[in-house]
């Protein structure tokens, strides 16, 4: 049985949700500055492209049946960021959540030969608007990515193809510069789209 690590799911996600179609925001907390309650998703993407629905996916990444276990336990630590999703997700292998565990809508992602495959579709939900804290949060995640640089993100989203044994790809100068202008035109796409979303309300 292959043992996939957060790191590669969260790779897989990344590829999954590239640029120009999507803009992918790993670890976003529900807020920046001090809070209260502090709480951390996984990974969000918003499609950018109008014709297919400017939609806002959220994902939690379960390696195994315990983590996920973990997960149906505190069940608040999802649904402070998932209000604001319109589809969510669980990435995990499948024999980590058994039929009937998921929350009502979500789906399941599931990795295989060097891709995830959807095992259950996510259903539409009844999401809140994008409040300036959770947007804070967004562009906050873009910016630790941005000053990252070549880090453990470039490298899962280049290279996680090699497998669960194969280390960490190497990734050229050449190739973060396209990657970092792909994030950035996805970012200033997605502020555009929030921009005109709160001018309308």
């Amino acid at each position: 049985m292959t043992v996939y690590t957060a790191e590669i799911l969260e790779g897989m996600l990344a590829q999954r949700h590239c640029a120009p179609a999507w803009a992918f925001f790993p670890q976003v907390r529900n807020a920046t500055g001090l809070q209260d309650t502090v709480r951390t998703i996984d990974a969000i993407a918003m499609s950018l492209y109008p014709s297919r629905g400017l939609d806002v996916h959220g994902f939690e990444i379960k390696i195994s049946r315990s983590d996920w276990l973990r997960e149906l336990r505190q069940p608040e630590k999802t649904e402070e960021i998932a209000r604001y999703c319109d589809f969510f997700w669980v990435v995990a292998p499948i024999e980590a959540i058994m039929r009937g565990e998921l929350p009502p809508r979500w789906g399941q992602l599931v990795p295989g030969t060097g891709t995830l495959r959807v095992k259950q579709q996510a259903e539409k939900l009844e999401a809140r608007p994008l409040d300036r804290l959770f947007i804070a949060a967004l562009l906050r995640s873009y910016l630790d990515t941005l000053n990252a640089g070549p880090g453990p993100t470039h490298h899962r989203a280049a290279g996680y193809r090699e497998g669960p044994a194969g280390g960490r790809a190497v990734i050229t100068p050449t190739q973060i510069q396209k990657r970092l202008r792909r994030l950035l035109t996805s970012t200033e796409n997605i502020a555009d789209t929030i921009k005109r979303e709160l001018n309308t309300d």
